[in-house]
């Protein structure tokens, strides 16, 4: 929205000028870029003000560019050049938004500290312990299962459903508990050995799924973004060629 609203003055000066600024403005935004594939600093707080000077000055350059765009004569490296950079804006903007936001969502439903090549297999070993602790139970604990355990960790989108919920996992297993207790209305209550094992594995699975899910937006956005970031520079070096040599 800022870098639409930031356009309408780039709108009001020539296009070659409008242009000049946003490449002056790309080439500071991509400055990011080769200075975070550089050493490390010590000094958190540069890191942090670079990365806000990053989204900043990339916001300002695609005003510059959409303001350029409604004013200059089209021309197809110019075209592609725009898409290019509309497309790293919105995957940069994403990225943004991931990382203020998920870190904190996948920080609740963290019981300990895991790569991402290892959640596969910690999601084979808790389904394994779930089915382990469900042999041999009771038949009200098998249909509790059946009813609402079951379903719980089939459920399509059930990781991103407890992210979005905002509730811990201690919280969420008793909501399923409370689920379970309201399904019983007081009746069996001496045959549900096992039951509170069960929900802990459920929610632990449907955790690994979160974390899975969450994992992966964190990691591939940025991914994507660096990706697109590639192709904008490709179209912006053949726009340049083109209006150095054909005009726009």
């Amino acid at each position: 929205g800022a870098a639409v609203a930031g356009a309408f003055p780039f709108t009001r000066v020539s296009a070659p000028t409008a242009g000049l600024v946003a490449l002056v403005l790309s080439g500071a935004a991509l400055a990011y870029v080769a200075k975070k594939r550089g050493r490390p600093s010590e000094r958190t707080g540069r890191t942090r003000l670079r990365y806000v000077a990053h989204v900043a000055i990339g916001t300002a350059a695609t005003s510059a560019t959409v303001g350029h765009a409604l004013t200059a004569s089209s021309s197809t490296t110019g075209r592609l050049a725009f898409v290019a950079l509309i497309a790293v804006s919105v995957l940069g903007g994403l990225s943004t938004i991931a990382y203020a936001v998920l870190p904190p969502m996948l920080a609740r439903v963290e019981r300990d500290g895991a790569l991402p090549e290892d959640l596969p297999r910690r999601r084979v070993e808790n389904e394994r312990m779930l089915f382990q602790t469900l042999s041999g139970r009771s038949d009200v604990v098998k249909k509790i299962y059946e009813i609402l355990l079951r379903p719980y960790l089939t459920l399509r989108l059930g990781g991103l459903a407890l992210l979005v919920s905002g509730r811990s996992l201690s919280a969420e297993k008793r909501r399923l508990r409370s689920e379970a207790d309201a399904m019983l209305e007081g009746r069996g209550s001496g045959k549900l050995a096992g039951l509170d094992t069960l929900i802990d594995l459920a929610v632990e699975g449907r955790a690994l799924s979160a974390r899975g899910l969450g994992g992966a937006w964190v990691r591939g956005l940025p991914v994507a973004h660096a990706v697109v970031v590639a192709a904008f520079v490709v179209a912006l070096g053949a726009h340049l060629l083109a209006v150095r040599w054909g005009g726009p």
